[in-house]
């Protein structure tokens, strides 16, 4: 009896461990998700206070700041250079925007396109030197006193600028006149008993090869618009006459044709247009590479001698120039 009384106390003793190893399993059973759940709580508030963290170096307000500089420059400095900007810009824009800025002072003339030729156009009275060296007028007997006017043109190379003097180059012109007088007065008898009405026609084309100086350095360095100019060359002639019918001839059978040839030298002076105008100057310049434009005038005096008769003539020439 008291053997089995032993057994049982153990066994009373053994479940009752049991128990309380349950009740203690079961108890951290329902610990454990309580302190998972609270360290879960723990670390939530802390990922909501990191991302203002990184939007810090990313703020777009770094660039705004370094262009802010630019207008802290002393006035003195920035006045200077937007003026000569705005002068360059003014010499090289075209003519246009020129001519929209009534307060841009226009800067010393300069050619915006090469300079190589001047074209002449030329006009004024040519009285041939026929009646030189003879007893009787012949020429003026016939033609008469009456002005008679060539037109013509020339066109110069400028080879090489002089510096502080002007351009060396040479010219070639050519020009035409004509002239007429009667045979014998309407009316008056003639061979055969016909009255003779036609009238006679002397025909000059001169032409000519010159070397020619124009001193352009008064206007280009000191805003002086004359240019003086010089020229001296060869000459020839080609000459001819009609009596109305045909070309004439004399009572021996000379034919009333020929040619002359001889010196050509002129001096003159050219009065620069560009200053009346520099906007529409320039204008020129830069759409038709007109450098300048001018009205001239000039003595010129040539002396063509041939077989028959002189024709070469001393007067005054007139016209405009461009330089291209």
């Amino acid at each position: 009896m008291k053997q089995r009384g032993s057994v049982a106390s153990r066994l009373a003793l053994t479940a009752f461990g049991a128990g309380l190893t349950a009740a203690s399993w079961a108890t951290a059973a329902r610990a454990a998700p309580a302190n998972t759940a609270a360290q879960v709580d723990s670390s939530e508030p802390a990922e909501p206070t990191e991302p203002p963290e990184p939007t810090e170096p990313s703020e777009p307000t770094v660039a705004p700041e370094v262009a802010t500089p630019a207008p802290t420059a002393p006035a003195t400095t920035a006045q200077p250079a937007a003026a000569a900007e705005a002068s360059r810009q003014t010499s090289m824009a075209p003519p246009s925007t020129v001519a929209l800025a009534p307060g841009v002072r226009l800067p010393p003339k300069s050619d915006l396109s090469p300079q190589h030729m001047a074209v002449e156009l030329r006009f004024g009275p040519y009285m041939p030197r026929v009646d030189d060296g003879v007893e009787s007028p012949v020429f003026e007997d016939f033609f008469g006193d009456d002005n008679r006017y060539q037109v013509g043109f020339e066109v110069d190379y400028q080879l090489w600028r002089a510096p502080y003097l002007g351009t060396l180059g040479v010219g070639f012109g050519f020009g035409y006149t004509s002239m007429t007088g009667p045979n014998l007065p309407s009316g008056e008898e003639g061979t055969g008993g016909q009255p003779i009405s036609q009238r006679s026609t002397l025909s000059i084309m001169p032409m000519y090869a010159v070397g020619v100086l124009r001193v352009d350095v008064l206007s280009r360095e000191f805003s002086v618009p004359i240019v003086p100019y010089g020229k001296l060359g060869l000459g020839y002639a080609l000459w001819w006459v009609n009596d109305g019918i045909s070309t004439a001839r004399t009572d021996d059978g000379t034919i009333g044709k020929d040619s002359s040839a001889g010196v050509q030298t002129a001096l003159g002076g050219m009065l620069l247009l560009d200053p009346i105008d520099p906007v529409s100057a320039r204008a020129m310049d830069a759409e038709l590479g007109i450098n300048n434009s001018y009205l001239f005038f000039e003595w010129a005096w040539s002396n063509f001698e041939g077989r028959q008769m002189n024709v070469g003539a001393s007067t005054w020439v007139t016209g405009i120039a461009v330089e291209l």
